[in-house]
Parts: structure tokens; sequence; C-alpha cells
């Protein structure tokens, strides 16, 4: 991902946390990224600042995916779990990054995951 330091990129990381990882990627991607959080927890506003912009809304409705592109543009790097893959991937940069991370709850019930269920 060292191609997009210190140049015109965007990523979209899902599941903004406690607000830390947008602030990293900033910082390691450099001042003329653009990081987009998104979460369904409207609290993650509070992460926002000047150099990251945080969206609230429910990433496996595709229409509020499809409002954050609009808004945003084509992203570079997607951080997400396989859940939003299917929408993002060909929306993604041609030359784009798709970071599947978090996969272990796709194991846990409470999230609808399982071994060999289908994403």
């Amino acid at each position: 991902m060292a191609r997009y330091r210190n140049r015109p990129s965007s990523i979209i990381e899902i599941g903004c946390g406690q607000g830390g990882s947008s602030q990293l990627w900033r910082r390691w991607l450099g001042p003329l990224a653009q990081v987009v959080g998104l979460d369904i927890r409207p609290e993650c506003s509070e992460f926002a600042t000047e150099e990251v912009a945080i969206r609230t809304g429910d990433q496996p409705g595709t229409s509020f995916l499809d409002t954050v592109l609009a808004e945003f543009g084509t992203p570079d790097i997607v951080m997400m779990t396989a859940a939003t893959f299917r929408h993002l991937d060909p929306r993604t940069a041609k030359d784009g990054v798709y970071i599947v991370e978090d996969m272990h709850t796709a194991y846990w019930p409470s999230f609808g995951g399982g071994l060999k269920r289908e994403c």
C-alpha cells in the first residue's frame, strides 16, 4: 500500500471501533489522503476531524454505501469484512486494494456467521 502514501487517495474503513485506526491511516497515508469511517453507531461521529470523515449508516444496506460513494468518489482502499465485498469490490479503483479484516466474527453465530455458512 506504499503507493498511496503522500498521494491523493481515499480509504473507506467500515467499522470505526474506538476511532484510533482512522487516525492511524490518516497519519500513515499522509496529508493528501481522504479517510472515511463508516459505522452503524451514531456516537462514532465524535471521531470526525478535519482529516477524517465519519458517516453513520448500516453497511449491508447498499443504498447507504452508494450515498457514501456519491459523496466521496471511488475509493482506492476499502477495509471491511467480506459482507460488503460483493457491492464495493466492483466500485473500488481498478488498481485499488480491498482489505478483509476481522474475519473471526464470520464464525460467530451472533454475527450471522458460522463454519461453511454463506456470507
